[in-house]
């Protein structure tokens, strides 16, 4: 655990017992952006816009929109 500046005020080292699971960061990328539709994630744009829909979901605009 860690304070807003970075200090570390915690470490608890993982005793084996798989109560501690951990996932590698490139992993758990992997596995969260695989479970996406394809298209979700669009690599170098910037969301400029995000509301909630009629249906209390999050949207943003479509991608093909235009600001």
């Amino acid at each position: 655990m860690l304070d807003r500046d970075g200090t570390l005020l915690l470490d608890l080292p993982d005793d084996g017992t798989a109560r501690r699971p951990e996932v590698l960061r490139g992993d758990l990328r992997r596995i969260l952006l695989d479970s996406l539709p394809g298209g979700t994630v669009r690599w170098g744009h910037k969301v400029t816009a995000v509301r909630p829909s009629a249906t209390d979901a999050t949207r943003w605009p479509s991608p093909t929109a235009r600001p």
